[in-house]
């Protein structure tokens, strides 16, 4: 800084003494220092003459001055004299961008001040941009909290707010808008600051008292109100000097304005209202929801910074609750008509929610719930203070039912289904059949009457409504079982009696139903159910070959009672599976059509098999050259390999499990199986049994001392891994 200084000193001296060659100007309007940035290409500079001064003969001799010193980046393009004085002016200057990392510089003199005016142009980025700061400031009282706005900002840049050129506040730069906050009044300014170079930001904001806080408001009681915990309201009356139509309106403003947090001193959890009651009285009016917090809530508003009684303090006690209520209300309305829930008691400013089926349908500072249209259960939460309790019990809204009229029942005979009717019926609505409490079927409703199918005896009775909201419809009805035992004439049966005492007295009946070929159709075990209810069915179809080609799984026939089931095939007859294995409640048998109907396919009950296909098939052939290998016993019953069996010697069975697993048998003309092969992939596991001339088994030999043995006949092998067997004189083992 010293070095700058002298330099500065050098400089002034040096224009003083060469001032002829330059003009006679007062540039002390402008300060000491003009600050350019580094892309900027005109500025002003103000300027006082005397009245010999010529315009164009001054911007002449500036440029011949400013190229005499080399200050080839700057020079004087306009005059521009001000209307309101021919003394007075702006010289207009073009500057080249600087382009380098350095500040250049240029001191004019100011030989009618007898100073100097220093232009600085830094590198680009360095002087701050302009922004401009503005604010509302049209309600101003004690303790607002006002926002001040800058229209802009940049990064890297401290943005200072000033009240009477006092630093109050900084913000950093954002590159967007800033807000600034100001509780006190004064005229308000910002400057930008980057570094050591700082700039002022266009306009300002002054905030100024209403005269109305200057003495004019009293209250009529000083002393501290207090708003119990768990909330309420308070009411304080004031008075005060003055038009009302001026002092209410404001101070209903300043009341919305302490609402919205805009003072320092109020706490906004308050309501805070005012009104007028009288010429010169009016009341403030407090509404506090509950103290949930564990410390007491305080807050104040000064209505007089002079006065003795001009401050309003209210205190709110810790320890407050959200109160639980009842809810009320609800219940059946009839079409076009609504609802109404709602608490037995409620707390000010707690917000209530009103619930349905556990789905939010609204939410309101009151505890009652109006045009409510919705069916279903309904529930309110309290909340206030990020603290939530649910109200006491709920209520539900519901169609008005029409009650009608249960009708039907009757003797069940053969497990045939019996009809259960009602009267009439309403759309929307879901009416279901109840067998003591148990539901048994569910209708939707109609718009007419209902019919019931059921195939179980007892007491009926329907029930109507929607979601878990269901009344009784008028009535009953009764399905009895026949209880007469009989035998079904149109067809041949022969019935079997097994007696369970030896009186006599008690006994099992089953009924064998048969065909004019004497082929059993159905077994029928009368009354064999564990409750004795129903009859055990067995029924059986046959193919076309006159084989059974499907076997039924037992099913129980209600109310049977020995006859001859003619819907032995219906699906339902086996429901006690479930809806999905109800119709493949049977193994099916696959015959390969010729005489000696040997099965091709079994598949067995259950969907797994059926639906996806799946069974055990059989295919049936002979053997082939080189296929299985021929071995006989020795005389001293060692083991003697004899080549193959010729092509067609043997009988060859294939067959594949349900896993895709395939079994081979070689069986000779007697009968007997020489060898069974297992297929796993690539893998053949061969176990070949080998007879003597009696037929009698004399060696097995297992897949593994199949696979060593190959062609020959190891005796190694054979005592480690095969199975011999001896018999005595006599033929045993």
């Amino acid at each position: 800084m010293k070095s700058v200084f002298l330099f500065l000193c050098f400089v002034v001296l040096t224009l003083t003494s060469q001032g002829q060659n330059f003009p006679r100007l007062d540039l002390s309007d402008n300060g000491h220092v003009i600050e350019l940035d580094g892309d900027e290409y005109y500025f002003l500079m103000r300027a006082r003459v005397d009245r010999t001064f010529d315009a164009r003969e001054a911007i002449f001799q500036i440029n011949d001055w400013l190229e005499a010193r080399s200050y080839m980046w700057l020079f004087a393009v306009d005059f521009e004299m001000k209307s309101s004085s021919d003394l007075e002016g702006f010289f207009v200057f073009e500057v080249q961008p600087n382009q380098g990392s350095d500040m250049r510089r240029c001191v004019f003199p100011s030989l009618l001040s007898n100073g100097y005016l220093e232009i600085h142009q830094y590198p680009p980025g360095i002087i701050p941009r302009e922004y401009t700061l503005g604010g509302d400031c049209s309600c101003y009282y004690p303790g607002r909290i006002v926002k001040l706005t800058l229209n802009g900002s940049e990064e890297g840049v401290d943005y200072e707010l000033l009240r009477g050129g006092i630093k109050v506040s900084t913000l950093s730069g954002t590159g967007g808008a800033l807000t600034f906050r100001a509780t006190n009044a004064g005229t308000y300014t910002v400057r930008a600051v980057r570094g050591e170079v700082s700039r002022s930001m266009n306009g300002s904001v002054k905030l100024n008292e209403s005269p109305v806080f200057g003495g004019r408001l009293s209250l009529v009681n000083p002393n501290p109100v207090v708003i119990p915990p768990d909330g309420g309201h308070a009411e304080i009356p004031f008075s005060f000097t003055g038009s009302a139509s001026e002092i209410i309106p404001l101070l209903q403003e300043v009341a919305v304005s302490c609402c919205s947090g805009e003072s320092s001193y109020w706490n906004s959890s308050f309501l805070f209202a005012c009104g007028q009651t009288g010429t010169n009285t009016g009341k403030f009016i407090v509404v506090a929801g509950p103290n949930l917090s564990d410390t007491d809530l305080e807050s104040r508003f000064v209505l007089d910074t002079q006065a003795t009684y001009g401050i309003l303090e209210l205190v709110q006690p810790n320890g407050g609750m959200l109160r639980v209520a009842d809810v009320r209300g609800g219940g059946e309305i009839a079409s076009g008509s609504t609802a109404t829930v709602s608490l037995s008691a409620q707390q000010p400013l707690v917000l209530y929610r009103l619930y349905c089926n556990d789905s939010l349908v609204t939410e309101q500072s009151g505890g009652t719930f109006t045009g409510l249209t919705a069916y279903g259960h309904y529930r309110i939460q309290a909340a206030y203070d990020g603290h939530e309790a649910w109200m006491n019990g709920s209520v539900g809204v519901w169609p008005a039912i029409t009650r009608y009229t249960t009708g039907g029942g009757g003797v069940q005979t053969n497990s045939r289904p019996v009809e259960i009717t009602l009267s009439g019926s309403e759309p929307g609505l879901t009416y279901r059949l109840l067998c003591g409490n148990t539901v048994v079927s569910t209708l939707s409703g109609t718009g007419s009457a209902l019919r019931f199918s059921v195939s179980s005896p007892g007491v009926y009775r329907i029930e109507a409504g929607l979601q878990d909201y269901y009344v009784a419809m008028s009535g009953s009805a009764e399905v009895c079982l026949n209880t007469t035992v009989g035998y079904s004439p149109s067809h041949s049966y022969t019935v079997a009696r097994t007696y369970l005492t030896a009186s006599g007295d008690t006994w099992r009946e089953s009924v064998r139903y048969s065909d004019g070929l004497r082929r059993p159709l159905q077994d029928v075990q009368v009354s064999a159910s564990p409750d004795g209810g129903s009859d055990l069915i067995q029924p059986y179809v046959y193919g076309r070959g006159g084989w059974v080609e499907k076997s039924f799984l037992p099913y129980a026939g209600l109310g049977n009672l020995g006859n001859f089931d003619a819907g032995f095939s219906a699906a339902s007859n086996w429901s006690i599976y479930g809806a999905s294995e109800q119709s493949y409640a049977f193994s099916m048998t696959e015959y390969d059509g010729s005489p000696s109907n040997r099965v091709t396919k079994q598949t067995g009950p259950g969907s797994a098999w059926h639906a996806a296909g799946k069974g055990v098939t059989t295919a049936y052939g002979y053997n082939g050259a080189d296929e299985v290998r021929l071995y006989r016993v020795s005389s001293d019953g060692g083991l003697v390999r004899s080549g193959y069996y010729a092509a067609g010697r043997l009988e060859k069975t294939t067959v594949t499990d349900e896993d895709g697993l395939v079994t081979e048998s070689f069986t000779d003309n007697g009968g007997k199986t020489v060898l069974t092969v297992s297929l796993n992939g690539t893998d053949r596991l061969e176990t070949y049994t080998v007879y003597d001339a009696l037929g009698r088994v004399r060696w097995v030999l297992p897949p593994e001392a199949s696979h060593r043995l190959g062609a020959g006949t190891d005796a190694t092998v054979l005592n480690r891994y095969a199975y011999r067997y001896d018999y005595d004189p006599r033929g045993l083992l």
